[in-house]
């Protein structure tokens, strides 16, 4: 795979630049612009060896569909804020239109395409469309890791008719997820949470083999208590999936496989909260947060490990009332990674939020802004969109 830092001579090339600019985005206000400001590194290092840069990306899922509320014109105002500099808007992204406004451009400049996914032929990897696009340029930049887990026209086909290179922010995310896959440091420890376990057993049986310690919490946990016979109330569980659940404790795997035993929970009849441990639990029981021991076993598990990968909330953090375990363990980490102890990774969905949330971002390792292709690159080491840059037209 090939950086754009390979002595490429850029000045006056145009250059597709794939980006992940699918931010949260209500009543026109951008909740959060992570993927916005860890793209601006590649954008500068482009704009500063003069290339003319066309950025593409898709927005929501408007299913092939013109809809206005999708248009990537609604975050324009917060690109040139992060950018300080004025970009250009076009309304479709390809046919004469584009070319004529590429065309027309100059070293520096900064054109942003219409939302990839108003047309079908994006995510049905259309080979045509993807043949279009890269008619608009002379290299192609994927910088889009959150994206690349998708076989897509932009991610996939596009590399087929250009010469290709990663991104800045894809190299960083791939490193930093690779000290998980191949890092000789150890114990290296996992901690997944959520609230699903459906979704996650492929990843979980990935990492039991991967690292020393693999913890798992938050309410997927549940059926993980519920396939060991425990009580678990009127807790939330996967009733489906109890008996991989039980299948998973009956392997034998490289890591010690940590579930908490004692857990924050709301009586369903008396709205009371309490701190129980796992053979206590009642049947009006509802669970909400891992216990204070738990934590502590946590906390002695880290502080004797290198390296950390976090994907997965351990409790019901949105809610005050649940929200300690996750925090304190997010500030155990962050306190341990600025005393150059422990490296950590954390990425995937809610996880980066209640880091947020807890004020700790800044002092963790890396904050990945990926969340189905990070715990899908885990799994397989790659992802489509990186295969395509390997292989692609020279």
């Amino acid at each position: 795979m090939k950086s754009i830092c390979d002595n490429l001579n850029l000045s006056g090339k145009k250059v597709f630049l794939r980006a992940d600019l699918n931010v949260p985005l209500i009543d026109n206000k951008i909740t959060d612009d992570t993927r916005i400001i860890r793209l601006v590194p590649t954008i500068n290092f482009l704009c500063s060896k003069g290339a003319i840069i066309i950025l593409a990306s898709h927005f929501a899922r408007p299913e092939g569909k013109f809809i206005p509320e999708m248009s990537l014109k609604n975050i324009v105002p917060a690109l040139e804020k992060h950018l300080s500099c004025k970009i250009k808007f076009i309304d479709d992204c390809i046919g004469n239109k584009v070319e004529n406004e590429i065309n027309r451009s100059a070293a520096g400049d900064i054109l942003l395409l219409e939302n990839l996914r108003f047309y079908p032929e994006e995510e049905n990897n259309d080979i045509e469309f993807a043949e279009n696009l890269a008619s608009l340029a002379d290299l192609y930049v994927n910088d889009a890791f959150s994206c690349s887990h998708r076989s897509h026209a932009s991610i996939v086909g596009i590399t087929q008719f250009l010469p290709s290179y990663a991104g800045l922010l894809m190299e960083e995310e791939i490193a930093n997820l690779n000290l998980v896959l191949n890092s000789k440091a150890a114990p290296r420890v996992a901690i997944v949470g959520g609230k699903k376990v459906s979704t996650k057993f492929k990843i979980l049986s990935f990492l039991a083999d991967k690292v020393d310690y693999l913890i798992i919490a938050g309410a997927m946990a549940n059926t993980f208590i519920k396939a060991q016979g425990f009580e678990i109330g009127k807790s939330y569980f996967e009733d489906d999936f109890i008996g991989e659940a039980r299948d998973f404790f009956n392997k034998t795997y490289q890591a010690k496989i940590f579930i908490p035993d004692d857990y924050v929970v709301k009586d369903a009849v008396s709205s009371q909260i309490e701190v129980l441990d796992t053979d206590q639990l009642k049947p009006s029981s509802q669970i909400f947060d891992i216990g204070t021991t738990s934590v502590i076993n946590i906390c002695n598990i880290l502080s004797s490990s290198k390296v950390v990968l976090w994907n997965g909330p351990l409790g019901l953090f949105e809610d005050e009332k649940f929200s300690t375990s996750t925090f304190f363990i997010a500030r155990f980490i962050a306190k341990l990674t600025k005393a150059d102890k422990l490296k950590s990774i954390v990425g995937g969905g809610d996880v980066v939020a209640a880091v947020e949330k807890s004020g700790t971002a800044s002092s963790m390792s890396y904050i990945s802004t990926a969340g189905g292709a990070f715990l899908e690159y885990l799994e397989s080491g790659s992802l489509p969109g990186i295969d395509a840059l390997k292989t692609s037209f020279q």
